[in-house]
């Protein structure tokens, strides 16, 4: 089934909490994993493969176009830059650029049965990927001038009975010199490929973290089990600051003024002000299993994409839009 976009009241679910709150895609074939843009114009959606391949769509909300990255896969994550590029990762080690309107798949340490849950860049050609093989030993890969190396990772993590480092889900950072990674395990990085990387403490190494992000002077990651689990370092060390009663969360994103939105099972969403005040509930009455990632536009607009991603299915995609 072909991308759809609809209006918020739609006769097929349930009316959202906030009339702001609209269904902009849907996809019953494949799940929304990631959205990125740089403006309110120029959004990107990735996800599943809906049978013609990865589902890749670009536009303002309203209208979308879809693009041919590969001709099967599986993309978990997507980033866009401020000077056109746009970066994409997923199964069978995959890392795609596109650039002048060009999608090229890029010569990683590529493994076929790696799967690479997330990828960042500071900008200048650089980037840093990470993910897991198929019997869950994470990796962690940096790129410079198009030459790709496996970055060692520190000693101390937690081993499973094969010896392997626990999965690795997201990677992001305040700059090129401090990088931040999340994994299984509770397992927290801290460093860059040029002076290593070291273990941040996460105080569990029971629950996952998902997904980790920033900006000011904050940096906050999210992940949880059975319940949501949030951690943020202010400059302090890591505080909890879990949503009270929240389901496990996925996604997360920080404004540049220090707005927090965070996402996941069950469709729940969950804000706070840059003041670091209370949460507040935004749940947008969506059917969704789980939203799976979070953007913040600079104009103030909220997007967020998920669908049936618990499970191997990884269909149902949605994608939503609060506008400001």
């Amino acid at each position: 089934m072909p991308w759809a976009p609809l209006g918020c009241g739609s006769a097929h679910e349930p009316a959202a909490s906030s009339s702001e709150w609209t269904v902009v895609a849907r996809n019953a074939d494949a799940a929304l994993l990631s959205v990125s843009g740089t403006a309110a114009d120029d959004v990107w959606l990735v996800g599943a493969d809906d049978g013609a391949g990865p589902l890749v769509l670009h536009g303002d909300g309203v209208a979308w176009t879809r693009d041919d990255v590969a001709p099967q896969g599986v993309l978990w994550w997507v980033q866009a830059l401020p000077d056109g590029s746009v970066y994409a990762a997923g199964s069978a080690g995959s890392v795609f650029e596109r650039h002048a309107g060009t999608w090229e798949r890029l010569s990683t340490p590529a493994r076929a049965d790696a799967t690479v849950f997330g990828v960042w860049s500071p900008g200048a050609g650089e980037l840093y990927a990470v993910g897991a093989e198929q019997q869950g030993r994470g990796f962690l890969w940096h790129s410079a001038g198009g030459v790709w190396s496996e970055v060692p990772l520190p000693t101390g993590l937690p081993l499973d009975e094969h010896g392997a480092p626990p999965g690795l889900f997201k990677v992001w950072g305040a700059s090129a010199a401090d990088v931040w990674v999340v994994g299984d395990r509770g397992v927290i990085l801290r460093g860059n490929a040029r002076q290593g990387f070291a273990r941040i403490a996460s105080g569990s190494e029971e629950e996952r973290l998902f997904t980790v992000h920033g900006a000011a002077d904050h940096v906050i990651m999210v992940g949880g089990s059975a319940n949501g689990w949030a951690l943020e370092d202010g400059g302090a060390g890591l505080v909890d600051v879990s949503p009270p009663g929240a389901a496990p969360l996925q996604g997360v994103c920080v404004s540049a003024s220090g707005e927090l939105w965070t996402v996941g099972v069950a469709g729940n969403v969950y804000a706070r002000a840059a003041e670091r005040s209370e949460w507040r509930d935004e749940f947008p009455g969506v059917a969704v299993q789980s939203l799976h990632a979070v953007w913040l536009d600079p104009q103030g607009g909220v997007w967020a994409v998920g669908g049936n991603v618990l499970t191997t299915a990884l269909d149902g995609g949605v994608a939503l839009h609060l506008t400001p």
